[in-house]
């Protein structure tokens, strides 16, 4: 957590002491963006299974 102020992540993120901020907090809505990640073909089981999850946590969210 450290560091972290405020920060657009995905909703499925949100545990602990890390919530959503309402619009009376006075922000801006943050406009659609989008997130990239490229891997090299043929990676190890390990990198493979990490991106995947990535993926996965940043589709759901």
């Amino acid at each position: 957590m450290a560091d972290l102020a405020i920060a657009p992540l995905p909703a499925s993120s949100f545990s602990g002491q890390v919530v959503a901020l309402a619009a009376d907090h006075g922000l801006p809505k943050i406009p659609d963006y989008g997130i990239g990640m490229i891997s090299k073909p043929g990676q190890n089981a390990p990198v493979c299974a990490a991106a995947d999850y990535l993926r996965a946590t940043f589709k759901n969210g």
